[in-house]
């Protein structure tokens, strides 16, 4: 008999506890789990928690049963309930997670280059109604989406 290819597969199990969720629990369970590389994102105090771990395995179908078990197994005493499965090639996953989580950003300066005008044009711009909300604002800068000011540019 012929033995079933296996694939690696990457899986995401969102989840809710009927029972609180500590610091101590997370490395818990990243232990139990240390075979499949796992993560482990517990809201602390609450009853909601992410495990992300590798396996293998022939089907994806098997690839979130098998997750699914393990999880459970390294919880034990605890009823969880999926709220959400992802499951991933290795492949499919790596290039998830090497994706940026913001958007291209550019700054006043990156602005007033891409305009042809200067700084102080740009102070000007970004107050006016029409121009594009800042996507991350820090203690010095306020930063804002490449494509929306390139957009708002183009129209204007």
């Amino acid at each position: 008999m012929e033995q079933e290819q296996q694939e690696q597969w990457d899986v995401v199990l969102d989840f809710t506890s009927d029972a609180s969720l500590s610091e101590d629990l997370a490395f818990d369970v990243m232990e139990r789990l240390g075979e499949y590389g796992a993560v482990t994102a517990f809201d602390i105090g609450g009853t909601k928690g992410s495990v992300v771990l590798g396996l293998n395995a022939p089907s994806v179908v098997e690839a979130l049963v098998s997750a699914r078990s393990a999880v459970e197994d390294a919880m034990p005493g605890m009823q969880l309930t999926v709220l959400s499965a992802q499951v991933f090639t290795q492949d499919e996953f790596d290039r998830m997670v090497h994706e940026p989580l913001y958007p291209p950003v550019v700054s006043n300066a990156e602005i007033a280059r891409m305009a042809g005008v200067t700084r102080q044009r740009v102070g000007q711009l970004v107050r006016s109604k029409s121009f594009p909300k800042p996507v991350i604002m820090t203690e010095h800068a306020k930063l804002y989406a490449k494509s929306a000011v390139e957009a708002w540019l183009a129209g204007r």
